[in-house]
């Protein structure tokens, strides 16, 4: 059974696995992850855990593909991946083996109608630098290479991401499109930029 999330904050579902561990390689020594808000808080919840810990497995089977496009009856859901206008996978969690990024392009494949945005750490773990950036070349994909420290700017050319707790990067920086979350009750509302691949980096606020 696929299981997709819908966090209060963004317009559209995602998929998640847990946070941390195995599950997060690139984020070893990530100055940014400290205190992860996947790690704490309601994503403690059982509610909120299960259907992340029932996809860090349910990925592996034959027909996951499949099931997230036209998931059919059985899945319990009303609506598939394909036809919705935006998706995020990984509220939680990253691309941490290459065989689910494999299975993450022939969704995206399969959804050429679909906006996905994808937040990774993993664009530096030998193994999977080539593949996610295979990912990225889709129209209809933005892989946003995820900062490891504060304040540090990957590349204000490619689709990333900055994580401060000051306003550096409108001061110092003004390619890089501050997120509006904060200003408008910690939501996205009709904000779309992480989905735009003409936004060539954004900065996140962290707290």
């Amino acid at each position: 059974m696929i299981k997709l999330s819908q966090t209060s904050k963004m317009p559209a579902k995602s998929w998640s696995i847990p946070a941390g561990g195995k599950y997060c390689p690139g984020s070893k020594g990530a100055e940014v992850c400290e205190g992860c808000y996947a790690q704490k808080g309601f994503y403690h919840m059982p509610t909120v855990k299960a259907p992340r810990e029932h996809n860090a497995e349910d990925w592996k089977r034959d027909g996951w593909v499949t099931d997230n496009v036209h998931p059919g009856a059985a899945t319990g859901w009303k609506k598939e991946i394909k036809g919705m206008p935006y998706f995020r996978w990984f509220d939680s969690g990253d691309m941490y083996h290459p065989k689910l990024i494999d299975k993450i392009h022939a969704v995206i494949i399969k959804t050429g109608e679909t906006k996905h945005w994808i937040p990774t750490k993993m664009w530096d773990v030998p193994g999977t630098k080539a593949i996610i950036n295979n990912l990225h070349r889709y129209k209809n994909t933005v892989v946003r290479k995820s900062a490891k420290n504060i304040n540090q700017v990957i590349n204000t050319s490619h689709n990333s991401a900055v994580f401060t707790k000051d306003v550096f990067y409108s001061d110092q920086y003004p390619d890089v499109h501050r997120c509006k979350a904060p200003d408008q009750d910690h939501k996205c509302k009709d904000c779309r930029a992480c989905w735009d691949k003409r936004v060539l980096s954004i900065g996140y606020l962290k707290s």
